[in-house]
């Protein structure tokens, strides 16, 4: 799961379990007022092994446990400030 622009600085351990008790979680903080990126698997069906955050894309590297295969899922945004659209 991935969520972006929270508008959260950080997230509390009681918050994370609300949104999702079994839920591995990352969190990208915010960046002024656009928000923040928050990812989250599974604990029971895959495992986080590595993150990346690139200019306006957020990644984790997840490992299915039943048959180890390995995903990157990424969470793309764009700039939230007119100076840095296109």
């Amino acid at each position: 799961m991935g969520l972006q622009e929270t508008k959260k600085e950080m997230f509390s351990e009681a918050m994370l379990k609300a949104i999702n008790p079994s839920f591995s979680w990352h969190w990208l903080p915010a960046f002024g007022t656009a928000g923040g990126i928050l990812i989250g698997v599974k604990d029971s069906l895959m495992e986080i092994i590595g993150c990346q955050n690139f200019k306006f894309c957020f990644t984790v590297v997840i490992r299915n446990l039943v048959d180890k295969v390995v995903w990157r899922l990424g969470v793309v945004y764009g700039s939230p400030y007119e100076d840095g659209k296109q």
